[in-house]
This record gives C-alpha cells, structure tokens and sequence, in this order.
C-alpha cells in the first residue's frame, strides 16, 4: 500500500494536472502524510533520497494542500511563536541580547 502511494505521488509530481484545484483535488490523505514523511526525513519511504527539485515541488504541494483542505490551526507551521523558543528572547541588537549589562551611576 505504501509502495502504491508513494508511486501515485511520484507520478502526480511528473504528470501534475493542468490547474491547481485539479492538482490538490488529486492528493489524497495518503499521499500527503507521504508527503510530509517525505519532507521530514528528506526521503521516500523505500530509502531513496528526495533530489532539491523534488523537495521543494512536495512542499509547495504539502502548503497547497493544507490551504484548501486542513483549517489554519492544523496547517505546518500553525502558531509557531507558541512552541518557539527565540519569541522569548530579547530582540536582535537590543542590550539584553547583545549580553551588555548596562550600570547606571551617577555622573
């Protein structure tokens, strides 16, 4: 079966239909978890590597995808300031971030 996916997207990505709303209505809920495997471990599921061309053709399917079918809180990258370590840091070129300590005296 995963065989199967993978070769359904394979040739959807060689052969993608003519216009978007084809395209998206094309991807089955199979092939986008074959999808989103495929991006996270940069590999089909048989072991090959994904080549640059095919990287970036599943993720403009994957965002395609998840803006016609999933709603925007379960989309990839949905909120990430809330799991993202960096939106509590100072920001660039502050003092905070640059690590000085300022000591106010008198002068």
């Amino acid at each position: 079966m995963a065989t199967e996916i993978a070769d359904d997207l394979v040739a959807l990505l060689r052969h993608p239909p003519g216009c978007i709303a084809d395209l998206v209505a094309a991807i089955s809920p199979g092939i986008y978890l074959n999808l989103k495997s495929a991006i996270e471990l940069g590999k089909w599921e048989d072991g090959r590597r994904l080549e640059r061309e095919q990287l970036e053709q599943c993720m403009q399917l994957l965002i395609l995808y998840e803006a016609q079918r999933l709603p925007e809180t379960e989309r990839t990258g949905a909120d990430l300031k809330k799991d993202c370590k960096s939106a509590s840091m100072p920001a660039k070129g502050s003092v905070e971030e640059a690590g000085i300590i300022k000591i106010q005296g008198n002068d």
